[in-house]
Parts: structure tokens; sequence; C-alpha cells
């Protein structure tokens, strides 16, 4: 199952929860909407991110050895 439609849905979620009147007047479920923003956003970029840098420290590593 292709879970980033549902991670990114959550990460819009909990941002729009974040920038309303009403996500400023419970502090507690902020702290919740971030946390969830945090993760889902995290989850949605590591893939990219660990591709990125296994190609930038392989490209690295290669310029050692010359």
């Amino acid at each position: 199952m292709n879970t980033k439609p549902l991670l990114a849905i959550s990460a819009l979620a909990a941002l729009a929860w974040l920038l309303t009147h009403t996500g400023c007047a419970h502090p507690i479920t902020n702290l919740l909407a971030l946390a969830a923003y945090t993760i889902a956003g995290s989850l949605l970029l590591l893939p990219n991110a660990t591709a990125w840098f296994t190609t930038s420290l392989k490209s690295l590593g290669d310029d050692d050895n010359e």
C-alpha cells in the first residue's frame, strides 16, 4: 500500500491546524499537530534524502581515491 498520499494529507491537515485561530487556542493539540507534521514530513522526505546522501557520499569517496 502506498502511504505517501496519507502522509501528505496528514501533514497538510496538521499544518492547517497549526495556522488556524482554533489551533492557537489549544496548546496541547498544537503540540500533537506539530509532532504529526514533523513525523509525516520526515517520513515523506526520508527516501529522497537517503538517495541524495548516498549519491553525494559516493561522489565524495570517489574523489579521495584519485
